[in-house]
């Protein structure tokens, strides 16, 4: 092979089998791992933030030995990194893979094939040239081709990589066909997300592109045939803007340039008929595309307001650039005081501080008493929680969807499902009436990207930064689905010491109270004489534990299926950061509530009742005083006195000017972070 190679085998058996990876040696980056004997593994460094896994497979003719194969690949694919896998699987998925011999038959080895590519949420390379790669080479008519060698890639590998192409090549040596596997180069910081352009609604064809894409078939569940739908809608519309759309910067110049040319030749005293209906044509022309050039820029400026009017491209690019330039993190300093100045060590350390921060802490929700939570949800309301999911009930939670906001990891905003509703509805409400029974929710569904949104001028630590989860569209779906049902019924479960997020209350009714409060302070003096904490909690959303969730909601009384559609759509998830407009690695969450998430405020003030609740224990007990106030909260004279106030993550207790008083409110703070994770920021 020569010294300017590098190379990792496995050796086969007999004349079969045998796998080999080579790189030029002066590669940096390159790690190559043995699997058991029918896969070795190149691992790409430094090329992009993510490791890249390129997968050489050789599946054993023996199925039982295969299975050995699925499992360790998984493993691998579970990683969540770019993955590409490729080469002879010896199996086959389809009739359509085979052409002579017996009839294809479904064999639990085939079963076994198509269950890894549907649990791996895998994505087919579509190929070039021949259907089949592999033949017997016997005469006619006894020769068999099937297609044994495949390509596969992770949803992670085809949002790196959305071009990669595989080509069969001719068989010329050997009974099997060479693939040649193309991707396009990779971004050198970080590849940017698909994103569904709005001004595309402008072209006619474009319904016609999406249902043709829709219209792929594929025999994995329902919720993952809606995931293959989108990617490869997401591919489709790529090819079509690429042919279709093409460079709108260059076609808006280029319109302008030639109506000014046509305009000049008519002052110029070329007048005619024909140069008229040109100048008119070109002038609609013009129009439109500044139209569309004008819809661009105001998609990410995110400007809600300006509905109509003269154009606004400049002020729109104005504000895009501010955004950018404000939010852009060029530098950021370590907790140890280091200051991080090169991208990807920037990449690298956020994503290693969320996955800290995103690891489960120990709490012990079990510690949270039976009869803490008086009021319980009645049979009848149990029971309309969990009915089927209607069609109707899903297209109006689809109607609902605000129409532009910025869309999750798969680019779509709510008008892509809105306006083209006719051609996705079957699917879309067969994988929600699908979820409704099986409380599954894959983990591409709840794929969410995270922006960092600085809390300050010149942020200089992560802490300076609020970080904001874009879920995808067709998991605010089911969201909106189930705080529908859910927010009617929290105004009877909540206490109404609580403000925020609870129908029909408000924060005036918290403002005027806290008036009344701060007045008590000035004016009562001695032995009546009060004190009054202000506690924030510290990463409230995303501190909160996801068992004390679940104990919460069986203490309310909550249905089982309505608990395993909540811990579905919290669970379930993974978040990549974008760091200047692009996504770290996926990092797997173990405890919070995604801020950006429509169910999350709902649920994130059933955790903090614990907190509530325990503070009313202690005035029930006699322990805590409180203060009884002349104002009313949330519509209601308060029967007994007051210790504390909440409006979403803002705490405001108050009690006697006592020292055992402070050392209670103290315990009640200790025991709701060792039940529930929530902590104070001191």
């Amino acid at each position: 092979m020569g010294p300017q190679f590098s190379f990792c085998s496995i050796l086969g058996t007999g004349h079969s089998g045998g796998l080999v990876a080579c790189w030029e040696a002066k590669s940096e980056g390159v790690h190559c791992c043995r699997g058991q004997d029918q896969a070795l593994y190149v691992v790409l460094s430094g090329l992009q933030s993510p490791d890249i896994v390129i997968a050489g497979i050789y599946g054993s003719p023996v199925s039982g030995i295969r299975n050995s194969l699925w499992e360790e690949t998984s493993a691998v694919i579970g990683t969540g990194l770019p993955v590409l896998l490729a080469g002879d699987f010896n199996t086959i998925l389809d009739a359509c893979d085979k052409r002579g011999g017996l009839p294809f038959r479904v064999t639990s080895d085939v079963e076994d094939f198509r269950h890894w590519v549907n649990c791996g949420e895998l994505l087919p390379l579509h190929h070039q040239g021949p259907p089949f790669t592999w033949s017997n080479n016997r005469q006619r008519p006894h020769r068999i081709w099937e297609r044994l060698d495949r390509a596969f890639t992770s949803s992670a590998w085809q949002e790196l990589f959305p071009n990669t192409a595989a080509s069969v090549l001719p068989r010329t040596c050997s009974d099997h066909a060479p693939l040649l596997i193309d991707s396009s180069p990779p971004t050198p910081h970080g590849f940017k997300p698909f994103r569904f352009e709005q001004f595309w609604f402008q072209y006619p064809d474009l319904s016609d592109t999406v249902r043709q894409a829709w219209r792929m078939s594929s025999r994995a569940s329902p919720m993952g045939q809606v995931q293959q739908k989108i990617h490869h809608t997401q591919r489709s519309l790529r090819s079509w803007n690429r042919h279709r759309v093409g460079d709108l910067r260059q076609q808006v110049d280029n319109a302008n340039n030639s109506l000014n040319s046509l305009l000049s030749k008519e002052q110029a005293g070329s007048g005619s008929n024909v140069l008229d209906a040109q100048i008119r044509s070109n002038t609609h022309l013009v129009y439109a595309l500044e139209n569309q050039w004008e819809i661009f820029w105001a998609q990410r400026a995110r400007d809600n307001w300006l509905r109509h009017g003269d154009q606004n491209t400049k002020y729109f690019q104005a504000k895009v650039q501010r955004r950018r330039s404000r939010n852009r993190i060029s530098q950021i300093r370590s907790l140890e005081g280091v200051q991080i100045t090169d991208p990807m060590q920037i990449r690298s350390h956020i994503a290693d501080h969320f996955q800290n921060h995103w690891t489960s802490r120990d709490v012990d929700p079990t510690l949270i008493p039976n009869g803490l939570f008086p009021r319980q949800l009645s049979s009848s309301d149990a029971a309309t929680l969990i009915k089927p999911f209607s069609a109707v009930e899903i297209e109006a939670a689809v109607k609902a969807l605000p129409r532009n906001k910025a869309p999750g990891p798969d680019g779509l905003p709510g008008e892509f499902y809105q306006k083209l509703w006719p051609f996705i509805c079957l699917d879309i409400i067969k994988a929600i009436q699908h979820f409704h029974h099986s409380a599954n929710m894959p983990t591409s569904w709840g794929s969410t990207h995270v922006v960092l949104i600085p809390k300050k001028e010149n942020p200089q630590t992560l802490k300076d930064f609020c970080p904001i989860s874009i879920c995808d569209t067709k998991y605010k779906i089911i969201s909106k689905l189930l705080v529908s049902r859910m927010k009617t019924l929290l105004p009877d479960l909540i206490g109404a010491e609580q403000g925020a997020f609870v129908q029909g209350r408000s924060i005036h009714g918290h403002l005027l109270l806290v008036q009344d409060v701060l007045h008590a302070l000035k004016v009562r003096r001695g032995k009546s004489a009060l004190f009054a904490a202000k506690i924030d909690l510290a990463s409230a959303y995303d501190s909160a534990e996801w068992p004390c969730l679940s104990r919460v909601l069986q203490l309310w009384g909550f249905p089982r299926q309505w608990i395993a559609w909540i811990h579905a759509c919290v669970t379930q998830v993974r978040a990549a950061v974008l760091v200047n407009g692009s996504p770290t690695d996926w990092i797997p969450m173990g405890r919070g509530l995604r801020q950006g998430d429509p169910l999350s405020p709902h649920l994130f003030i059933l955790v903090v009742e614990v907190l509530s609740g325990l503070l009313r224990q202690q005035w029930d007990l006699g322990s805590l005083f409180g203060y009884q106030p002349d104002a009313r909260l949330n519509g209601q004279t308060i029967p007994s006195a007051l210790t504390h106030t909440l409006f979403a993550d803002d705490l405001l207790i108050v009690s006697t000017a006592k020292p055992d008083q402070c050392l209670l409110v103290r315990s009640a703070l200790q025991q709701a972070h060792a039940m529930t994770g929530l902590c104070i920021n001191w």
